[in-house]
């Protein structure tokens, strides 16, 4: 029981990111991929 409780801490709180960084990164290197083939469909929102 003790180890299970211990399982889910080390997931939320552990050295690795968490899923909505990891998304995030995706998103932003989907984003300047898109950027770099067609800057204007970009609308300028990239930094």
């Amino acid at each position: 029981m003790l180890s299970a409780i211990r399982n889910i801490t080390d997931k939320d709180s552990g050295p690795s990111e968490p899923p909505w960084t990891a998304a995030k990164s995706a998103l932003e290197q989907e984003a300047t991929r898109a950027g770099s083939i067609r800057p204007t469909a970009a609308g300028g929102d990239c930094e």
